[in-house]
């Protein structure tokens, strides 16, 4: 089997899908973001300059629908060679996949027909509900697309006065019981398609979660493609601390890629726990294929210093199995008054910074990374941002600038980044996005064109 190259992570031009093309680079940049409207999901596009001025240029519809609310996810907009794949994980029955033509030369996008024996232009079922995440890899001459459909993710928010988990009530008032025994795995799932020409091709849902595990929120393809990571929320516990006893914990799966005759098919390996971290968000590779840094929302007394976990995929016998008492290879704490909230990533090109989201302080920590080793050394708040709401973090082709998105602001912050890594918010920051005639906008997922890394 040829060596299978990851989306947009090596540097070597011949290696990528989403570095290279024919065509010469655009002498823009792009920026692009999902409103994740209720009623018409747009995508935002903005330019951005080398001297950190951003512009909104130009909104598009999905011709999908959005939730309307924030919801754990990490990668719901990528960029493919001249395409732009975005999740729309709203409405009453299965979520879709918008697909786009980008432009070269100017970033405008044309959305792509994804059933030609239908008039009019349609997207893809995304075979589950509230689609979260996208990733492709590439076989031989051959792309794949997975897509995360995530359908719920319950809290114990009114612990029992017997204590028992199972009597625990959601935001809504339904027992966990109630949601254990009314669920709908199918909902619930991994999907892989065939990419080709903007073009999506169901081939298989080979894996569903039940409540208890957690919907998913994140699935990435390791840099050389042999595995795929996913996380999943769990069920956690509303205190803070959590209690361990009034929780799920979230797990993060570990796949073996397997190709054959224009098929991907995916082996668990196993998946890593602990019952004091729930919430698992968003997460990175190590380049060499080899650690996982997985931010964690939810922890309890014991596991404070988790925020952002390291797990070691060649050590699977300690790593991920199927306990619920794991110990990672490495953690970072991230520190703040009341819930750090860590969420989302983006490692470094060279792997030696790891760049964390916090969302209730809107914080953005910084790692210097050593393998499974983390070591914070520094951490910047957003300007002007109200609680929960700083979502995902991208960096320019130069990593010369970092982008933060505003989900509840409807804002993106500008930050120039310095050559020992540290953030510093630019004053023409933040840039407000609108979008006229929808209240409804929950802002999700940053991607840029062309792309050339993809930190997470």
């Amino acid at each position: 089997m040829k060596r299978i190259f990851k989306t947009a992570v090596t540097l070597m031009c011949f290696a990528t899908i989403s570095a290279c093309s024919d065509h010469k680079k655009p002498s823009i940049q792009m920026v692009y973001t999902s409103s994740n409207s209720a009623s018409d999901n747009h995508v935002v596009a903005l330019t951005l300059k080398s001297n950190g001025q951003l512009e909104q240029t130009a909104e598009y519809s999905t011709g999908g629908q959005g939730t309307g609310a924030g919801f754990p996810n990490q990668g719901s907009i990528r960029v493919i060679d001249d395409h732009l794949l975005v999740v729309n994980a709203g409405g009453d029955t299965n979520g879709s996949i918008s697909v786009f033509d980008i432009n070269p030369s100017n970033g405008a996008l044309t959305r792509v027909d994804q059933d030609l024996s239908t008039d009019g232009i349609q997207n893809m079922d995304s075979q589950g509900y509230r689609p979260s995440s996208i990733d492709i890899v590439q076989h031989n001459s051959t792309q794949y697309a997975v897509v995360t459909n995530q359908y719920q993710t319950p809290e114990c928010e009114k612990v029992a006065d017997n204590r028992n988990f199972f009597d625990c009530l959601d935001a809504d008032g339904n027992s966990m019981s109630d949601l254990r025994d009314n669920d709908f795995p199918g909902r619930r799932n991994i999907a892989i398609f065939r990419f080709e020409n903007g073009r999506l091709f169901p081939l298989a849902t080979p894996h569903t979660f039940t409540v208890g595990v957690g919907g998913p929120v994140q699935a990435s393809f390791s840099p050389d493609g042999t595995k795929l990571a996913l996380t999943t929320f769990g069920i956690p516990n509303a205190a803070n601390p959590a209690d361990p006893t009034q929780q799920q914990p979230s797990r993060v799966f570990l796949f073996n890629t397997q190709f054959s005759q224009d098929t991907l098919s995916l082996e668990e390996v196993g998946s890593f726990a602990n019952r004091g971290i729930s919430a698992s968000v968003g997460f990175s590779w190590s380049s060499d294929s080899r650690y996982l840094y997985v931010t964690n929302a939810i922890l309890s007394a014991t596991q404070q210093a988790s925020n952002v976990i390291t797990l070691d995929t060649t050590d699977v016998g300690n790593q991920f199995n199927t306990l619920d008492d794991q110990i990672p290879a490495g953690t970072g704490e991230v520190m703040a008054d009341g819930r750090p909230a860590a969420c989302w990533t983006w490692l470094s090109a060279n792997n030696r910074n790891l760049y964390v989201v916090s969302s209730e302080p809107n914080r953005i920590s910084y790692f210097h990374v050593d393998g499974s080793q983390l070591s914070l050394i520094d951490q910047v708040d957003r300007k002007s941002a109200p609680a929960g709401d700083a979502k995902d973090i991208i960096f320019n082709r130069d990593n010369e600038l970092a982008l933060v998105l505003g989900g509840e602001s409807h804002t993106v912050s500008i930050f120039q980044v310095a050559n020992d890594g540290k953030l510093t918010e630019l004053d023409n920051s933040p840039l407000q996005l609108t979008l006229p005639n929808d209240d409804s906008r929950r802002y999700i997922g940053l991607a840029i064109y062309p792309a050339q890394y993809m930190g997470f």
